[in-house]
């Protein structure tokens, strides 16, 4: 409960903060601990002073309780007073009783405390106003603590957790919370030993029974990996681990953070690249499709990370991958639309053969099996591969494999449809001189199509490929046949334009336009080599 964002004037606060202190002294333990909710919101409502004042020796009163349900109250409302106190106040009052209550007896008053340190240390981090005396403070402290919970994990992960009692997994998912963010405070502060203990506590997390131990071991592992990269242990043998689990729930989590972790692991020079890069095939065409499209939407950084890192065995691996997904996506329209637009910002970062070969395949796949905007998406990707494949050979081949099929009429016509949307991205992907010679021809031969459907579609969108093919006589003489059309959709949407065939093309080439042409022209000359 937090009363931030509610106006509140200060005779409101004073009766809240007047009912708290009556409720902290009340014999009944249904008040006390009241009175412990009642003072972690009043103080986000607070200012610093009469927070200080008020609140927090009558928080730490209850802090030691009898009852251990009011003294779990008062332990968790510490966290709101930290964040609304002076750090010195943090440091000198409320961290020792709250580090002495995580050795409680009491798992529940335990498990409360170690999930409070964690707070308290995110806050301290998050307000960046610590010195660096208080940051030594906290992480000094902490690196006691963090060793000390590593040696209980240790010692109760190995068990069997199907056969514990309560008390032990409870601990035992609370620590496997927290830790990543204990050992991020205080890393620096740990010696060798120490390191080594809280890594092997980690591999027990990561190994024993308990899947929502695992789940919160690979939630972490990214900053797990930041922290420990170089200092001990194979972490490539950890991400395999955690990458093969056979929890879905595991997977996922560590896919959402791959692009983090490869950052790190890539760069580790105990960790073997190749594993690791077999362990993001196997999250790219997991059975879980949520795994896969964790995987999918950061598809342009990950090979940007291999390329950065010269791994291009991993950049061929990951789109073979890639091509046994598109084969399980059948009805996942969602992810097939994430995997052209990845293509699409990362082409450049490939060759002429492995696009002309490997991505154009793929890409045309998803216009033949694709929901309408999978088609589309795919249709205009193809026209950014072909700008990108930089042989004039290998770029006729592709044009007619890959586009001018597109329009073929043994195509059913919402194919026949997407040469028009891959047309119209290739009128601003190419110069006018470029999408002349390749492509203008393509969409002059719809004007036969025998399905109105797509001579519609053709002739609403004549505006946009007037600036590069008014000129063109071919095109000419495809509007003459659209605006003697037998279909009356076709008609009214050629005579809405205006009139087409009245030579001043000149009105259809802004400056700005033709400015751009200009530019796109010299790229591709320079691109192709050619004056």
């Amino acid at each position: 409960m937090q009363v931030t964002n509610i106006p509140v004037s200060k005779e409101d606060i004073n009766r809240l903060l007047q009912l708290g202190h009556r409720f902290s002294e009340d014999r009944r333990m249904e008040n006390r601990k009241a009175a412990g909710r009642i003072y972690g919101a009043a103080c986000t409502a607070c200012d610093r002073s009469l927070t200080e004042s008020e609140i927090v020796q009558r928080v730490l009163k209850l802090s030691y309780d009898e009852d251990v349900i009011v003294l779990g109250t008062a332990i968790e409302a510490m966290v709101m007073l930290a964040e609304s106190i002076g750090l010195n106040t943090t440091q000198g009052v409320l961290w020792p009783r709250i580090l002495k209550t995580t050795n409680s007896g009491d798992v529940r008053v335990r498990c409360t405390a170690l999930r409070t340190v964690a707070s308290i240390l995110r806050n301290v981090r998050d307000r960046n106003v610590a010195s660096d005396a208080v940051k030594l403070f906290f992480r000094k402290s902490v690196a006691s603590l963090l060793v000390a919970e590593a040696n209980v994990i240790v010692r109760d992960a190995k068990e069997d957790l199907r056969n514990v009692p309560d008390e032990i997994y409870m601990t035992l998912e609370v620590q496997s919370e927290i830790l990543g963010e204990l050992l991020y405070t205080a890393m620096d502060a740990l010696d060798p030993q120490s390191t080594v203990e809280v890594y092997h506590a980690y591999v027990s997390l990561a190994s024993c029974n308990g899947p929502l131990l695992r789940r919160n071991v690979a939630y972490n592992f990214p900053g797990f990996s930041m922290c420990m990269s170089g200092k001990y242990g194979d972490l490539g043998s950890l991400f395999t681990l955690l990458c093969h689990d056979r929890d879905d729930e595991v997977r996922w989590k560590v896919s959402a953070g791959l692009h983090e972790s490869l950052k790190i692991l890539l760069k580790d020079p105990m960790v073997d690249n190749v594993a690791a890069g077999k362990c993001v095939v196997a999250l790219l065409t997991d059975e879980n499709l949520a795994v896969s499209g964790n995987v999918v939407e950061h598809l342009e950084e990950l090979i940007k990370r291999f390329r950065e890192e010269n791994l291009d065995d991993h950049v061929n691996n990951l789109l073979t991958g890639l091509s046994q997904l598109e084969g399980m996506l059948d009805g996942s329209w969602r992810l097939q639309e994430i995997i052209c637009k990845q293509l699409k910002n990362c082409i450049p970062l490939f060759d002429g053969p492995t696009i002309a070969g490997v991505i154009l395949p793929l890409l045309w796949n998803l216009t033949q099996h694709g929901m309408p905007p999978v088609r589309e998406s795919a249709a205009e990707t193809i026209m950014h591969c072909l700008r990108n494949i930089d042989d004039k050979d290998l770029l006729n081949f592709s044009v007619k494999k890959f586009y001018i099929r597109l329009g073929s009429f043994e195509n059913p016509y919402r194919i026949r449809l997407n040469l028009i949307d891959a047309a119209l991205e290739g009128t601003r992907v190419f110069s006018s001189v470029f999408f002349r010679e390749f492509f203008c021809q393509a969409v002059v031969d719809l004007a036969e199509d025998p399905l109105s459907n797509v001579r519609l579609k053709l002739a609403r969108h004549v505006p946009a490929f007037m600036p590069a093919c008014g000129t063109v006589p071919e095109f000419e003489s495809m509007l003459r046949e659209l605006q003697k059309d037998r279909d009356q959709d076709v008609l009214m949407a050629i005579k809405s334009i205006g009139n087409l065939l009245d030579g001043k093309v000149g009105r259809w080439q802004t400056p700005e336009w033709i400015a751009q042409d200009r530019q796109k022209l010299k790229e591709e000359r320079l691109f192709y080599a050619t004056e």
